[in-house]
């Protein structure tokens, strides 16, 4: 396990002889096996986060009427889908620095 939290996303930097900064193409196995372990706790918080906010839109549905609840219930739906995708669609190790990155904006 890496001694800190960042760790895991320093090792997958590495310096160019002109400066620059690249990511280096493969992923530590190790730290891919640990990702991969914590896949199905990270896709459950995000569901329960974005399902939390759909039951929060059905109980208003009073306030606006049923048709622009629903429609308000889609567009969370179609919104979130992208953050979904973001954090678990693309899952190779050679993503792993980008999934870390989208794990991180969605405190995951």
């Amino acid at each position: 396990m890496p001694r800190s939290k960042y760790e895991l996303i320093a090792r997958t930097w590495n310096r160019r002889v002109d400066g620059c900064v690249t990511m280096q193409n493969n992923f530590p196995e190790n730290d891919w096996k640990i990702l991969s372990q914590l896949k199905p706790l990270a896709l459950d918080r995000l569901c329960q986060r974005i399902l939390t906010t759909s039951e929060d839109i059905i109980v208003r549905v009073k306030e606006g009427g049923y048709h622009a609840a629903y429609l308000k219930l889609f567009k969370h739906i179609q919104a979130n889908d992208k953050r979904l995708s973001d954090c678990f669609d693309d899952w190779r190790r050679s993503q792993a620095f980008f999934i870390l990155a989208n794990w991180r904006r969605e405190k995951l």
